[in-house]
């Protein structure tokens, strides 16, 4: 009974429901973005588009436009880079996306250290704060949540085809050139809203480490899908009452309770052989 009344202790303060819905709902979504992530092998390009979001808040912040619009042009510029130089050269995309994706966040940091004028909190960026969540946010992130899980009930099997069986999904009539375009462009827009609001870390934390945990225990998709999910919910809330009770920042928290799960993980399947 000590547990239940300990736990229910900081549900008193409405930041910390709040904190609690958006880690509900952020966590369905990056399981989404996660599993079309992993199994299309676009890791790198997750990561790249993270590094190039913060010249596209710099800008924003420079110009007086909303910060996630900043980092939602910042990643479109990252993936017409990605695009042309793919086109003139011969190497991999993961080279042309570490060095890209480098190249912005460089360029961002010493924009922003030599503005004296820039009012962007870099602390933030990187790492959030899920537990400043607005109304206003919680609605907006929901309304994504809802989105989401349209295209997922709807696009999920095409999602699948296009990237484990391209050959079968050519035959079937599939656009897979346009389905990848509008699966680039959504997942950019998703890592520049999520991160505006918790951290450019705990996003690619949500996105990576759940969906990669869930795939050493299954193989099936809509069951990686699934359990991703709960992965991801459970880390999250853990996450945040571990950030509560030892007063320690909510991003890195969350990605340390993601990464023990994982871990955990490993070692319990490796009992089993």
């Amino acid at each position: 009974m000590e547990i239940f009344k300990l736990l229910e202790e900081p549900l008193k303060y409405n930041f910390f429901i709040y904190a609690n819905l958006a880690i509900i709902a952020i966590s369905i979504i990056s399981s989404f973005i996660g599993f079309i992530v992993v199994n299309k092998g676009i890791m790198q390009l997750t990561s790249g588009i993270s590094n190039s979001m913060l010249l596209g808040y710099y800008f924003a912040s420079i110009t007086g436009v909303f910060g996630v619009i900043g980092g939602i042009a910042s990643s479109i510029f990252l993936l017409l880079a990605i695009f042309i130089t793919g086109k003139l050269q011969r190497n991999s995309q993961d080279q042309h996306i570490a060095i890209i994706g480098s190249l912005l966040f460089s360029i961002a940091i010493i924009f922003i250290t030599r503005d004296k004028n820039s009012n962007i909190n870099i602390n933030n960026l990187l790492f959030g704060n899920i537990l400043g969540i607005s109304v206003s946010e919680l609605i907006a992130i929901y309304i994504i949540l809802l989105i989401t899980l349209i295209l997922t009930f709807k696009y999920l099997k095409i999602i699948s085809y296009s990237s484990f069986a391209m050959s079968v999904a050519k035959f079937g009539g599939i656009g897979i050139t346009k389905i990848n375009i509008i699966i680039y462009i959504f997942i950019s827009i998703f890592i520049a809203f999520i991160s505006s609001l918790v951290g450019i870390i705990l996003t690619l934390t949500l996105i990576i480490t759940p969906i990669m945990t869930s795939k050493i225990f299954f193989r099936k998709i809509l069951t990686q899908y699934k359990f991703a999910i709960t992965i991801g919910i459970i880390s999250g809330v853990s996450g945040i009452y571990l950030s509560y009770f030892l007063s320690i920042p909510s991003g890195p928290a969350i990605t340390l309770t993601s990464f023990i799960i994982f871990i955990l993980s490993l070692w319990v399947k490796n009992i089993k052989k």
